[in-house]
């Protein structure tokens, strides 16, 4: 997939120390982009204005490493829509999330 031209942040998910390169996510002002995969890939978008809820966990070794976990929901579906997981900063991309949102 095409790295979106307005992205507002970029990462990828951390294993401990470690950047995984498999993994990318991305955020605009209109979507939520999730690429993944270097022989088979996968890609996932999900609108900002589909989210109805966004919840960031951490546990024990992400607060330790400074790292978090954050579970979008979307509206009409109770069920977790999409799962950021290993977030640097995780605190910071859920306000903006929720800037976006509102």
């Amino acid at each position: 997939m095409k790295i979106p031209d307005d992205y507002l942040w970029m990462a990828n998910p951390y294993i401990g120390f470690i950047r995984n390169p498999i993994v990318v996510y991305y955020l605009t002002n209109s979507s939520i982009y999730v690429n993944s995969g270097i022989i088979n890939t996968s890609s996932s978008q999900i609108a900002i204005k589909k989210i109805s809820a966004v919840k960031l966990n951490k546990s024990i070794i992400q607060r330790i490493f400074g790292l978090g976990t954050i579970e979008i929901y979307t509206i009409g579906d109770a069920q977790l829509s999409l799962k950021l997981e290993n977030i640097k900063d995780s605190d910071k991309v859920q306000s903006l999330i929720m800037e976006l949102i509102e």
